[in-house]
């Protein structure tokens, strides 16, 4: 799934579903990275 599918989706539902399924992709890529990502937005306080 890419952004470009959630572009062509034109019902507001299914392209809030798309965004939602999206995001949650993108953050099960990174899941091995969360701990690196959590420590760097700490040092930025």
């Amino acid at each position: 799934m890419t952004i470009r599918d959630i572009a062509m989706v034109r019902d507001a539902d299914a392209h809030a579903m798309q965004v939602h399924e999206w995001a949650r992709h993108v953050w099960s890529a990174w899941e091995r990275h969360h701990a690196t990502m959590r420590a760097w937005a700490e040092d930025v306080d």
